[in-house]
């Protein structure tokens, strides 16, 4: 008897033992501690498996709302970085954000990530030196540093970046150098500082383009004859920064949220369902009740067809509202990343006519999703890492409204500028704004554009095709940043002036037209943090006088429909967003 009971105990014993033991620590948010809201950011923690056993299961984020998923497998006695991108409202406040994790088993722990009722701290992008892993210089500069192992492998997660500074080439494999090039031709700077050798880091490969000093699309590269112990804050210029407005400014991701259902809402004759229900009602209740004395085998199949038929009857009606299909409609912006490739952020609207469980799911890696629903009332998750997806129970005949953002491939914007005319005699405080710009879009242009705008300096020109070019010149006055914007169906108190009488009796496609169709200003708002249309919003550094940002408001293209089976695409709008240069401006500094 006690053989037996000495050899269980000391195989519990072994089995605890020699199981996977994870630990979680030093938890990264952003690139310097803080999140940018309404943005997708980047969180990383450090695992390290302290026990004898590898531990293969998943890990998650909670940060109150939908969890941020992903599969985790950590070999005995190895660390790794785990990175999570979670969308950060404007609302944030006070949450749980707390990392949990669980073998294939069911075992495992959790870790709180905030203490008591603190929350975490917003920001705007910020500028950081990047630092090796292993470098012996990672702790000499008066900069903000972040580790240069932990940049994302994508561009989405790079929002919380303003500029970088480096003085040597980053041990990077091709999808971060592939990111990292990204960033930059979207806007990102970057800063090159002497290295130990006295001279700028030799770049190859995909960042070949960093050797000269000069733009990359949206981006700059500057290059310091300092060092890192030398270079200050001063010599970087200035940064954006995280505003606050008072008073009532819209959340442009919920408005456009709050859009997206209008469409997707089925016109359902709830005359006639309400005739149904009464009909149904009084024959279960009612008729059943005085043919009661009737043989019973004929009254239970009366029964059962009855309710058969009118659970068949209710669905068809129901389902007449959207032409029994399930739809999806968006809309989003795109940062051009040269050609047809494009950083893209898009608002989504799942409408379903059956109940069931749908995965929305983008090809490729660098995919992040997000859910605005409360995660008490929707079942649903979302997949970080190479499996990157969203799921959600959809009930019958009602919506799902999600976000996305990845590297698309769309429409072709590139255009060869024909002309670009300054003011310079005479012209005061004009002295320099833009006159005429034309443009020649090339042959895969997107079509039906609905708006067409440029910005530089503190002026909006609304741009006018020609036979073959788009150009200002019959809008040469332009207007002002703040009369542009004031001027457009959105007012500050998030008011979309919008005739819903109208919309009843409006087709499909003229409601996503009279819906979404006046979009494009609310997110050239966010693009440019305007505060007329945001309460929290990031300032946007000017652009030099030689530099304007061409918007393109048009149909969502086929590249930027989320795969999903058993949805149609139901229409969308997407904003183009890029940055062009005028042919003439010297280059060689930015």
């Amino acid at each position: 008897m006690i053989r037996p009971l000495f050899s269980l105990l000391l195989s519990l014993a072994l089995a605890l033992v020699s199981r996977a033991e994870l630990v979680v620590r030093n938890p990264v948010a952003g690139f310097s501690g803080s999140f940018v809201p309404d943005r997708f950011n980047l969180l990383s923690v450090e695992v390290q498996n302290r026990g004898a056993q590898p531990f293969e299961g998943g890990i998650s984020l909670d940060d109150g709302g939908i969890p941020y998923e992903q599969s985790l497998f950590v070999s005995p006695g190895s660390t790794r970085w785990v990175q999570f991108y979670p969308f950060i409202t404007s609302y944030q406040g006070t949450q749980r954000w707390k990392i949990s994790w669980a073998d294939s088993k069911g075992r495992g722990d959790s870790m709180d990530l905030l203490r008591g009722d603190s929350t975490m701290p917003a920001g705007a992008p910020t500028t950081v030196i990047f630092n090796s892993p292993d470098a012996p210089q990672s702790q000499q500069s008066r900069l903000r540093s972040f580790m240069e192992n932990l940049f994302p492998p994508s561009v989405t997660a790079t929002d919380g970046l303003h500029a970088a500074v480096l003085d040597h080439v980053p041990r990077w494999d091709a999808p971060r150098r592939q990111a990292f090039r990204d960033w930059v031709h979207r806007g990102g700077v970057v800063h090159l500082l002497h290295g130990i050798d006295g001279k700028h880091p030799e770049f190859s490969d995909e960042l070949a383009a960093l050797n000269t000093a000069g733009f990359l699309g949206a981006g700059r590269i500057v290059k310091h004859a300092e060092t890192r112990e030398s270079i200050t804050t001063q010599a970087l210029g200035t940064e954006p920064q995280l505003m606050s407005d008072a008073g009532g400014h819209t959340d442009i991701p919920s408005a456009l949220s709050r859009l997206l259902p209008e469409i997707t809402k089925p016109k359902i004759p709830w005359g006639f369902i309400y005739f149904l229900t009464v009909v149904y009602v009084a024959l279960i209740g009612p008729v059943f009740y005085m043919q009661r004395k009737r043989d019973y085998r004929v009254m239970l199949a009366a029964f059962a067809v009855t309710v058969a038929l009118f659970a068949w009857l209710f669905t068809v009606v129901g389902r007449r509202g959207y032409g029994e299909k399930q739809i999806l409609h968006s809309v989003g912006y795109a940062e051009s990343l040269g050609g047809n490739r494009h950083a893209t952020m898009q608002w989504m609207h799942a409408f379903a006519t059956s109940s069931d469980s749908y995965r929305f799911q983008y090809p490729g890696n660098g995919n992040a999703y997000a859910s605005l629903a409360n995660s008490g009332t929707v079942k649903a998750s979302v997949r970080n890492g190479a499996e990157a997806a969203f799921q959600a129970d959809i009930p019958l005949f009602s919506g799902r409204p999600f976000i996305h953002s990845g590297t698309l491939v769309g429409d072709d914007t590139t255009v060869d500028i024909t002309e670009w005319k300054t003011l310079t005699k005479n012209a005061g405080s004009d002295n320099g704004r833009l006159e005429i710009l034309r443009i020649k879009p090339n042959a895969n242009f997107p079509k039906n554009i609905e708006l067409m705008a440029i910005q530089h300096r503190d002026r909006i020109y609304r741009m006018e095709p020609t036979e073959h070019e788009w150009t200002t010149e019959k809008h040469s006055a332009s207007s002002e940043l703040h009369s542009w914007f004031s001027d457009k169906p959105f007012n500050e108190y998030d008011n979309y002036r919008y005739n819903y009488d109208k919309a009843e009796n409006l087709s499909a496609e003229a409601r996503l037209k009279e819906r979404l169709g006046q979009c494009g200003p609310l997110l050239m708002a966010k693009l440019l943090g305007a505060k007329e249309y945001t309460r929290q919003r990031i300032t946007v550094p000017d652009l030099d006088t030689d530099s304007v940002r061409l918007f393109i408001y048009t149909r969502t293209p086929q590249g930027f429909v989320a795969p999903a089976k058993d949805f149609q695409f139901g229409g969308g709008y997407i904003l183009y967003s890029q940055t062009l240069r005028n042919p003439a401006a010297t280059i060689s500094k930015p």
